[in-house]
Formats: C-alpha cells, structure tokens, sequence
C-alpha cells in the first residue's frame, strides 16, 4: 500500500524485529508512515503507522488506535464505538 500509494515514509524512532507465527520469519520493522483514511462519510483521521511488507492492501487499526481513540469494543455487535469531534461513532467490523 505505501509503493501503490506513494506514502512518504521516516525512519522509526526505535525500531524493532517482528515474527510472523505462520513462518518464523523475521522482518524489521524500522519505517513508519501517516496514513490518512475515510471510513464511510462519517469518519476521517490520520495514524501513523509502522511499515512491514505484507500480501494485503488495508490499514489494520490495532490496540494502538484503540487505545489512542478510547475506543469501546461490544463483543456481541461487534462494533467498536468512540467520540471524535464532539460525535459518536460506531464502526461495525466486519469479517
């Protein structure tokens, strides 16, 4: 996504190694980029994010942006809701 995209992209401020489970390998993770993004026409925010390659096109808002959002995660819906600008959103994640 950061080639297809052109993302300008720095150095990580403390880089670090990553193994991916299925195969033991190990990447270095040792850039970071911001991604703008638009989920819908409701919700609009920028992360900055760490750069690995990988065989997939999206943006994957982990514990990090979960944490930074406040999100609230309802298990049973699951939906993830949170406030942004002063309104509440809900994000229905889908499988």
């Amino acid at each position: 996504m950061v080639e297809k995209l052109a993302l300008v992209t720095v150095d990580h401020p403390h880089p670090y190694n990553l193994v991916w489970l299925e195969n033991s390998q190990k990447l270095n993770v040792y850039k970071q980029c911001l991604v703008q993004f638009i989920i819908g026409d409701i919700y609009y925010d920028k992360v900055l994010c760490d750069v690995i390659p990988m065989d997939a096109c999206h943006l994957i808002l982990g514990r990090p942006w979960q944490y930074d959002r406040h999100t609230m995660h309802d298990g049973k819906h699951n939906t993830y809701t949170f406030e942004k600008d002063g309104k509440t959103i809900t994000l229905v994640r889908s499988i």
